[in-house]
């Protein structure tokens, strides 16, 4: 799940602050208030995803291609 996580966090960053704009880059309250709400909800799926299926998508597609 480690590495599905990442990836989601650069994805939904990217996604929120880079293309659509909805959170607008400011100080250090900014970043630190969306990294725990994203950490929060993010550690809620995981879990619930770990529990439901096992390994998470990425590492399953990183498993089929590296072995």
């Amino acid at each position: 799940m480690t590495l599905t996580l990442y990836i989601a966090h650069v994805l939904v960053f990217n996604l929120l602050v880079d293309w659509l704009g909805v959170v607008r880059p400011g100080g250090l309250g900014t970043s630190l208030g969306f990294a725990l709400s994203f950490w929060v909800v993010l550690i809620a799926v995981g879990s619930w995803w770990h529990r439901r299926f096992g390994r998470g998508p990425a590492e399953r597609a990183y498993r089929a291609i590296g072995g």
